[in-house]
């Protein structure tokens, strides 16, 4: 129903914080596929849900691997960025999973992500085999459009050489600070 609920909105910044801590933000859900994702504070994993059928493991890291460059999560937002950042981040990886199921491959380049499309994609399960089409939806034409949020998707190259890049800057500075401590 929502509403005022005065144990929840009255409580302090520092109350909710030390919530977070027992409680977990994107928990394993039973019934659900999902994936274990390092995204919170100290490496905290969060589960995102997966909409493909998509059960190779390597597709699944490698779709991770290329959202944790092309959105990496933010952590140091107010009032729930954070949580909004993961689902962002979830929705690009089932896109990207969408994309390889349909094509053996993941997309790469710029991607428009709307909050409201004119179609849906529906999926039915009959007799053992997938069925997919398109459905319009019935709207009204909007009288103004707002800007789109555009990601741009790097190729799994890219991220491996982002990867290798970073972590050469890491050891790099890891030996100044070494050798500047004595």
């Amino acid at each position: 129903m929502g509403g005022f609920i005065p144990t929840c909105h009255t409580q302090t910044f520092v109350e909710v914080a030390k919530l977070e801590i027992y409680m977990a933000l994107f928990p394993k859900q039973d019934g659900r596929r999902q994936t274990p994702w390092a995204c919170g504070r100290n490496g905290e994993i969060w589960y995102a849900t997966l909409a493909p059928e998509v059960d190779n493991l390597t597709v699944i890291e490698n779709a991770k691997r290329i959202v944790d460059v092309a959105m990496p999560q933010r952590l140091s937002t107010q009032h729930g960025g954070h949580y909004y950042s993961f689902i962002s981040r979830e929705q690009l990886l089932n896109v990207l999973l969408f994309h390889y199921k349909s094509n053996g491959f993941f997309p790469t380049g710029s991607i428009c992500i709307v909050d409201k499309r004119e179609w849906d994609s529906v999926t039915v399960k009959h007799l053992g085999r997938s069925f997919n089409w398109l459905i319009w939806k019935p709207r009204d034409r909007p009288s103004e459009y707002l800007p789109v949020t555009w990601i741009r998707i790097p190729s799994l190259a890219d991220v491996v050489n982002a990867e290798v890049e970073f972590e050469t800057a890491r050891h790099a500075w890891q030996a100044i600070e070494k050798a500047r401590i004595g």
